[in-house]
């Protein structure tokens, strides 16, 4: 075994069984070929894909379609890239902390199901074994967000060069791409839900990184498929799947918060995803289904546990026991459900807006009733009757609440900037007070909604060098991208009148911003 796969396990303080890695007995054929080149380190004999093997792979990678040829079910393993084991430590090192910087004590969903897998996964390959196409998926999708997290970090390597990122990514989108369409035409279990599961949300967090933002929608979409199709059979769900829909859960909120897209369109045949026909033709849009119920935005009731599980986007109303936001994100749910509220809210106005009213589409009474309660719980939102898990991210959690009335006030009532300094101010003051803390990833929601609307030159020098620190303490492409947006918008009202550009009409013209 190579002396950096030895250290690495000895490093690494958790139990790993190598058991449970092989789950079928068949070998996958249609090797694409190892990923040799190096971002960590030298090696004299790499050799990149020539143009024929570019142009084949492409070939495979053309069409995502359900009907395929029987495939084997597990995923041969060439040899291995020599910066593995490397890129793993690196994961685990520096990618971790970003995507749970408030789980120190190692239990997120990242140290406790996702490493584990990956390093059982590597373990086998190199002991010449083989595994299924979802691990493989897998873990060739966390080395290619590690090797893009070397590259954002790394001021000697340009963003994008080599060909090792991009060997990493395809080979995780083919793996991928195989272990859905066999589930798809399969009558029989082919590869674990979880297994599956963690490979979806770590390309999901692949996008991220490289500020893909349609991947990323088509991804979460498809990931929405699955959980509906294979998720919520079971009565009660263990531990790990409840941490796994979280994640996912936590992603397409947060994102579709940001998206502001055409509601009128199906995102399915916007991005070229092919739909899974056993669920729905069209993709779930952040919308009310039921205007005729009255809200209980105090979330005063308490949902039950079917509800609870099948609740994703946290649509219904309702406090629910077993939630886990506070323990992955330090986030109380009763914040994230008011943010899916608002989006959904904002996107019924859109469509009334823009003159595209269906028959879903409620009264003005409904609709402004809903509004007033709406914002009248986010201003009376108690931080010390539902942050008890959420201690330590306090400035955090005030941060977003905030945030939380900027959002509101800009999506549905589209208020003039002037009017929102003060909440500005006072989401300025919070990041201030978190600056020396680790949660500078999940700060930059509220960063990005409050920068937007500031307009005293002092507030937005603050925003521009607070976005500048994350952007060199986390080389993530997001702040960069929020940074953008917010500096257009200052541009837009550098006449002294306020800007005439908001971020939603930015969004809408294609310059998406992406966020964990």
């Amino acid at each position: 075994m190579p002396e950096s796969t030895v250290e690495f396990f000895d490093s690494l303080s958790l139990d790993l069984a190598l058991v449970d890695v092989i789950e079928d007995s068949a070998l996958f054929s249609d090797d694409i070929g190892p990923c040799t080149d190096s971002l960590l380190m030298p090696n004299a004999n790499a050799i990149a894909m020539n143009d024929g093997e570019e142009d084949t792979y492409s070939q495979q990678m053309q069409d995502f379609s359900l009907q395929i040829n029987p495939s084997p079910l597990l995923s041969s393993t060439s040899s291995l890239p020599e910066d593995s084991w490397p890129l793993l430590a690196n994961y685990r090192d520096r990618v971790i902390p970003l995507l749970a910087p408030l789980n120190t004590n190692k239990k997120s969903p990242w140290h406790h199901i996702v490493l584990p897998c990956a390093m059982n996964t590597m373990a086998e390959m190199t002991m010449g074994g083989f595994t299924s196409h979802a691990r493989t998926a897998l873990l060739y999708a966390l080395l290619a967000t590690s090797a893009t997290h070397v590259q954002l970090s790394s001021s000697s390597i340009p963003r994008g060069s080599g060909p090792a990122v991009a060997c990493y990514k395809q080979r995780a989108r083919h793996e991928l791409k195989t272990c859905l369409q066999m589930e798809a035409s399969a009558s029989c279990k082919i590869a674990k839900y979880k297994d599956v599961l963690m490979a979806l949300i770590s390309m999901a967090i692949l996008n991220v990184f490289e500020e893909d933002a349609d991947a990323l929608l088509a991804c979460l979409l498809v990931t929405e498929q699955f959980i509906k199709r294979k998720g919520l059979s079971k009565t009660t769900l263990s531990r790990k799947v409840r941490l796994l829909h979280h994640c996912y859960a936590y992603l397409r909120i947060v994102n579709e918060s940001i998206i502001v897209s055409d509601m009128s369109l199906d995102p399915f045949q916007q991005l070229g995803v092919f739909p899974d026909p056993r669920t729905t033709s069209r993709a779930s849009r952040f919308r009310i289904s039921q205007w005729s119920d009255t809200p209980d935005f105090p979330m005063t009731k308490v949902k039950s546990l079917q509800l609870g599980q099948r609740d994703l986007h946290l649509e219904h109303p309702g406090r629910w026991d077993l939630t886990m936001y506070p323990e992955i994100f330090g986030i109380p749910e009763s914040l994230l459900y008011l943010m899916s509220h608002v989006t959904r809210l904002g996107n019924e106005r859109d469509l009334l807006i823009n003159s595209r009213p269906d028959d879903a589409c409620p009264s003005p009474r409904d609709f402004l009733l809903r509004a007033k309660m709406l914002e009248q719980n986010i201003c009376r939102w108690d931080p010390t009757k539902d942050c008890e898990d959420a201690s330590a991210s306090t400035a955090m959690v005030a941060a977003i609440q905030k945030a939380l009335l900027i959002f509101f006030y800009r999506r549905f009532y589209d208020v003039e900037s002037a009017i929102l300094q003060d909440e500005v101010r006072q989401v300025m003051e919070l990041l201030q007070s978190s600056r020396a803390s680790e949660q500078t990833v999940y700060m930059i929601w509220p960063g990005f909604i409050a920068a937007c609307e500031a307009i005293r030159p002092d507030l937005q020098a603050f925003f521009r060098g607070w976005f500048v620190d994350c952007i060199r303490q986390t080389g993530l492409p997001s702040f960069q991208a929020a940074l953008s947006i917010a500096e257009s918008i200052w541009a837009s009202g550098s006449d002294g009148r306020g800007p005439s550009l908001q971020w939603p009409d930015i969004v809408r013209s294609n310059r998406r911003l992406v966020i964990f």
